[in-house]
């Protein structure tokens, strides 16, 4: 009974240390730190490039062109010329500053002194034999030039010259002054026309020749006869020569 009751014990205590040694291995198991990784060895993540979205604004929208209307700037006449008498302010100063000096109320006429100033080109302005003419005999025109380039041919220097300016300007008395001027021949028409030229027409009497001033002058009768009869243009061609020799 002694050996069996030993037995027993050792079983029991080898029972007993298995469980010991199970527990512990368990508490181990169960209660074991977690294993902690060295910083180096922790992988580093490359950092994730950062893009920036911009706002794009959209293009303002064009202006459309507004057609602007013309305004119409009527510019008013002046009904009547400006006043400059003693009683404006700045004249009145003047006259009061300056007791003995004149003053003119209105502005100066300047025609005269334009007129001496192109006294030299009137003087030049008519070749030897002119023939007189104006606008209202554009439909003779052929005719006219054709008698002064015949004269121009056969005696000197001779052209149409348009006189509205003269007339209008009367500037006749210098242009009648020329010396190299020969024989002047203008149509009747034009001359009773014109009031400042017929100032200056002569008629002598006894003498055949009519004058302009002291040129030589020979009027024209309706034009529009000399293109109905040849004739009366071999009459005149005669009385040019007669004039001119």
């Amino acid at each position: 009974m002694a050996g069996e009751n030993g037995g027993m014990e050792e079983l029991i205590d080898s029972a007993i240390d298995y469980l010991r040694d199970l527990k512990q291995k368990q508490h181990s198991i169960l209660v074991s730190k977690p294993m902690i990784l060295a910083p180096k060895q922790i992988a580093k993540e490359a950092p994730r490039p950062v893009v920036e979205v911009k706002s794009v604004k959209p293009p303002p929208p064009k202006k459309r062109k507004v057609a602007h209307k013309r305004e119409e700037i009527v510019l008013e006449k002046q009904s009547c010329p400006i006043d400059i008498s003693p009683s404006n302010t700045m004249q009145s100063l003047i006259s009061g500053a300056l007791p003995n000096l004149f003053l003119h109320t209105k502005v100066p006429d300047d025609r005269m002194a334009r007129r001496m100033a192109t006294e030299w080109k009137d003087k030049t302005a008519l070749p030897e034999v002119p023939l007189l003419v104006t606008r209202e005999l554009t439909p003779y025109r052929d005719f006219l030039k054709g008698l002064a380039h015949a004269i121009d041919r056969q005696f000197g220097p001779s052209r149409a010259i348009e006189i509205s300016k003269y007339e209008a300007e009367n500037r006749w008395e210098t242009v009648l002054s020329s010396e190299t001027v020969r024989l002047i021949i203008i149509p009747d028409i034009i001359l009773w026309k014109m009031p400042n030229l017929l100032a200056h027409y002569k008629e002598c009497p006894g003498e055949p020749t009519r004058r302009l001033g002291s040129v030589k002058t020979l009027l024209l009768p309706d034009l529009s006869l000399y293109q109905k009869d040849p004739k009366l243009k071999r009459g005149l061609w005669s009385l040019i020569k007669n004039e001119l020799q």
